[in-house]
């Protein structure tokens, strides 16, 4: 009898974490490339030449570069490439007046040089919204030696009623890294009117 009722008890325990490792979310994983369709309000007048950038350095420089938050218990990755990914993410600053050149690719003799480092990608929610929000440091090197840069912050918040899975966050994250785009455009332009 008491070899049937430990024969039980390890039973119930083991469906009880079984049942438990199956209630967990699937985790998501991000797009490999950026959605560039947030409209931005950067343009180039009629007639003006892109602003030469040369990109020197691009790198992941968060603590858990795997890792873009968590929304309702669910964890949610980075894209396995992350440089692929990060390049995709630039590759936004075109669409605002900047033509880039990234190292083994042709350079312009007038192009200003940039050093560019994501140091936060995170999504996350409330009851009520998601938010998202993403920071590059950015260092620019104009062709006269000047230097300057700083910290560039986008962010997103919204409700997500019914809809609630992978392109909600996505577009989240995505929104906010618009507006980081739009930020480092506005100081790259700088460097093509002085």
């Amino acid at each position: 009898m008491r070899r049937y009722s430990k024969l039980l008890a390890s039973l119930a325990l083991a469906g009880g974490s079984a049942s438990q490792s199956w209630a967990l979310p699937k985790p998501m994983t991000l797009n490999p490339v950026f959605d560039n369709a947030v409209p931005s309000e950067l343009k180039l007048a009629p007639g003006v030449s892109p602003c030469p950038v040369h990109i020197a350095a691009l790198e992941d420089v968060r603590r858990s570069p795997e890792m873009i938050g968590i929304y309702d218990r669910r964890p949610i990755y980075a894209p396995g490439d992350r440089a692929a990914w990060l390049k995709s993410i630039v590759k936004g600053l075109e669409s605002r007046g900047i033509a880039l050149a990234f190292d083994g690719e042709g350079v312009a003799p007038s192009a200003a040089s940039a050093k560019l480092e994501l140091t936060t990608a995170w999504i996350n929610n409330t009851s009520a919204n998601v938010s998202a929000s993403a920071v590059f440091r950015m260092q620019i090197t104009t062709v006269k030696g000047g230097t300057a840069g700083g910290y560039y912050r986008g962010s997103n918040s919204r409700m997500p009623y019914w809809s609630t899975g992978p392109s909600i966050l996505q577009r989240a994250l995505d929104h906010a890294f618009a507006g980081v785009l739009d930020s480092m455009a506005t100081d790259l332009l700088k460097t093509c009117q002085t």
